[in-house]
């Protein structure tokens, strides 16, 4: 006989179910939750408010969910309660996150799945449903366990968000190499665009910091057998350990994998920044270069051009002479801003 798993989710496939539909089945999962254990057990009011159903003066607003997520996994007394976040949308420029609130106790797990309003985090969704499945033909008694196998998924789910940000950053990475061999007016029209997009790659990897080290420090309080309910109502027993020092593990890689690439968003910004300074200097020597193929000739007819008795004047081939200057000046200064590859 399996433990009973309940769980609930706020989208669907084809959109948002209507907010007191979902608040309808929350209430009446709660309470099936409530009835299921011994007399006297409650769930503290915070906790409702923490999942987003307390009074309208109570709660955050609801967007602050999902764009500031801060995983947690607390011992209520008689039950624990948590929440992990799993990042969806990416590259877009606004960090936007799954919640996934659970309360355990040794006999019974409620999840609840809140998705932010704009978007469908369906396959880690999809996953959750999967286990849950598979958990229920397999007969699993240990909540334990499948506690552990959830936080297990959105770990994965947060390398996976990773890898795919990794994967972009390299690409633009590689491709402002590619832009540095294009002539400067590709480089003017592309080197925004690269610049745009690992902005936007920039929020959602700062988003994450939170993210990955407050589950890397809860998984590791389980591992360390410093979060669990009390006595005879322990939730991870020994044979949990190496599962969750493993996790532990893989979280603190996550953190690190993290690490990585923000240094390497940094890194392409920097670049970004060297190519912006270099197309600079090069606007700067062209319009110098512009300036002084015009102020010479400038220059030249200046001088001949004053109210004086030049010897110029009286010589038969002044004229020609005061234009082989203007046009041989020109050409000499062509040959130098080529050859400075300044035009």
């Amino acid at each position: 006989m399996s433990h009973v798993w309940r769980n609930i989710k706020n989208s669907q496939t084809n959109g948002h179910r209507p907010v007191e539909e979902f608040r309808a089945e929350f209430e009446r999962e709660l309470l099936a939750f409530i009835d299921g254990e011994p007399e006297g057990f409650s769930v503290h009011p915070n906790v409702r408010e923490a999942i987003g159903f307390g009074s309208g003066e109570q709660i955050v607003d609801v967007d602050q969910i999902y764009s500031n997520p801060y995983p947690r996994l607390e011992n209520h007394g008689d039950y624990l309660f948590g929440c992990f976040s799993i990042p969806t949308d990416l590259a877009d420029g606004v960090s936007e996150f799954t919640s996934l609130f659970v309360l355990a106790t040794k006999r019974q797990l409620l999840s609840v799945i809140m998705d932010p309003h704009a978007s469908y985090a369906g396959p880690f969704g999809q996953r959750l449903l999967n286990r849950r499945a598979d958990h229920f033909e397999s007969g699993n008694e240990d909540v334990g366990q499948t506690l552990l196998m959830i936080i297990r998924d959105a770990i994965t789910s947060v390398n996976f968000a990773l890898s795919e940000i990794f994967e972009d950053i390299m690409y633009y990475y590689n491709g402002l190499g590619r832009l540095m061999a294009c002539k400067e007016g590709e480089q003017f029209d592309g080197l925004p665009l690269i610049e745009s997009y690992v902005l936007k790659l920039r929020v959602e990897i700062e988003s994450l910091e939170t993210v990955t080290r407050e589950t890397a420090a809860l998984i590791t309080a389980v591992a360390d057998s410093e979060l669990d309910l009390h006595y005879d109502s322990e939730l991870f027993a020994d044979s949990h350990t190496i599962l969750a020092k493993g996790l532990a593990i893989n979280a603190r890689q996550t953190v690190a994998f993290r690490n990585k690439i923000e240094s390497r968003i940094v890194a392409v910004l920097d670049k970004c920044d060297q190519m912006k300074d270099l197309m600079l200097v090069r606007a700067t020597h062209k319009i110098g270069a512009i300036a002084s193929l015009l102020l010479v000739p400038t220059l030249i007819v200046g001088v001949y051009g004053q109210n004086f008795n030049m010897p110029e004047q009286h010589w038969v081939f002044g004229y020609a002479f005061s234009w082989m200057l203007i046009v041989v000046a020109t050409i000499i200064q062509l040959i130098y801003f080529k050859k400075k590859k300044w035009l």
